[in-house]
């Protein structure tokens, strides 16, 4: 275990994009779209600068800096484990997204696609990328957090992405009563 990041750099196949890094993992067959900013901290993990030091030279917050490093090391595109070191009061990252609302393209995001088995694939049990999925709103009636909540948890049933597309958002509302997600692939630890 290190206190120093390093991107991993064998079996994996890189293409990168006008700001985002699609990054494709040979040794589990999973495809990894990194943000903008998921993509800056990845691109600097070196080995040889810590979490504090990364956020620094990249003038982001060191919160932004440590997701995004933890999301790195679940979606394994790190050469070894990091020790984060997070403080117990740090903001989970549905109370991230939460907070920053319209500016939610600043928050460190790896969108993670794995390929549906194919017998799941044919069956037409899952929602395709994109797909727009609606919750009872009723027992979320007023409360965001318990619709966040929901949305995250159905989506890696419902979805054949295995997740809840973040970047397209979701939908919530008391008048009328709503609550409604986007099927995309980011799972959210």
């Amino acid at each position: 275990m290190t206190n120093f990041p390093k991107a991993r750099e064998n079996k994996i196949v890189v293409q990168e994009s006008t700001g985002e890094i699609l990054v494709y993992d040979l040794l589990n067959n999973k495809a990894h779209c990194l943000n903008e900013t998921s993509s800056v901290v990845w691109r600097d993990c070196d080995g040889k600068s810590s979490v504090a030091e990364i956020a620094q030279r990249q003038q982001l917050p060191e919160e932004y800096v440590a997701v995004a490093v933890n999301e790195l090391q679940k979606a394994n595109l790190l050469a070894e484990k990091v020790d984060l070191q997070l403080p117990a009061d740090r903001v989970s990252r549905r109370k991230m997204l939460l907070k920053v609302g319209a500016t939610a393209v600043a928050l460190p995001l790896i969108t993670s696609v794995v390929a549906p088995t194919a017998v799941h694939a044919q069956s037409g049990a899952c929602l395709e990328f994109n797909a727009t999925f609606e919750l009872n709103p009723t027992p979320f009636f007023e409360n965001i957090d318990l619709c966040v909540d929901a949305l995250i948890a159905e989506s890696e049933t419902r979805c054949c992405s295995g997740g809840l597309n973040l970047q397209m958002g979701f939908e919530f509302g008391s008048d009328p009563q709503l609550c409604r997600g986007f099927c995309g692939g980011l799972v959210i630890g």
